[in-house]
């Protein structure tokens, strides 16, 4: 029933895509009740029932989507008859971004407990048919200044890999994390503030200095995602807002983090 409530409220949710006479259309279904696949771990000889769980996650997880027909967001509940029942979620990316994700488990656990949300301001085809009239306009002037900045910007990275880098580009890769202290974290924010920058612009300079020395290359591309929602009454929607900044950083091969602040 919290999931049937989140379906009704978000018709990202339960958009399609369709082709059609001008182009690939939107289409939103009607609101259906929620299904969700049932598995069991697959054992097969395996004694780690954790492991048998994921192998049974990931064979769900691999299969594809139907964006023509949907649904686009999925529930698989594993061993629902143990002593620890599992539930996964799995959504397509042209619906839900990392925000997301967060708005869709509180209102999944608000709804859950019995406890009432507030009616959603918004629809997120309100924000993109919005974003499409506001930016159209600018559309062109807009597309010359990015290739005017990016135009003559490296296409490869000169960063030396662990592996030699393949033929053909898989998006293969894998993260690597790193908890900061509290106490480290006081001190960088401090010093940002001396400098009139916010925490996160230190830690991109300091990280884009240090690529730059380990890659010899002193014109670098770094990508970074940006949540995209500082508009009125987009933070409770579910939809794919994030999008992706590319920002060059040209260095002088005597700079460090600190001369990338001052720029």
């Amino acid at each position: 029933l919290a999931l049937d409530t989140i379906l009704q409220r978000h018709l990202v949710l339960r958009t399609v895509f369709r082709e059609a006479v001008k182009g690939l259309e939107q289409w939103v279904m009607p609101a259906p009740t929620f299904h969700y696949d049932y598995g069991e771990p697959e054992l097969a000889g395996l004694d780690d029932v954790v492991l048998a769980t994921n192998n049974t996650v990931k064979k769900w997880m691999n299969a594809s989507f139907d964006l023509i027909n949907g649904p686009l967001v999925r529930g698989l509940l594993i061993g629902a008859d143990s002593d620890c029942p599992a539930f996964i979620l799995s959504a397509h990316h042209i619906a839900i971004d990392g925000w997301s994700l967060n708005v869709l488990m509180q209102e999944l656990v608000s709804l859950y407990s019995g406890e009432t949300i507030d009616p959603l301001p918004l629809q997120y085809s309100d924000f993109a048919r919005w974003q499409q009239t506001h930016l159209q306009p600018r559309l062109a002037e807009l597309a010359n200044t990015w290739v005017s900045e990016l135009s003559d910007a490296p296409t490869v990275s000169t960063l030396p890999p662990e592996y030699p880098r393949p033929l053909t580009q898989s998006h293969r890769g894998a993260s690597l994390y790193r908890r900061l202290s509290p106490e480290l974290i006081n001190r960088l924010d401090a010093m940002a503030q001396t400098r009139h920058c916010t925490l996160y612009m230190a830690l991109f300079a300091a990280y884009a200095a240090t690529l730059t020395e380990s890659a010899g290359q002193f014109d670098m591309v770094i990508g970074i995602d940006i949540a995209n929602r500082h508009y009125p009454g987009v933070a409770p929607l579910i939809g794919f807002f994030v999008n992706q900044l590319p920002l060059r950083c040209q260095l002088q091969p005597a700079f460090n983090g600190l001369d990338l602040l001052a720029e």
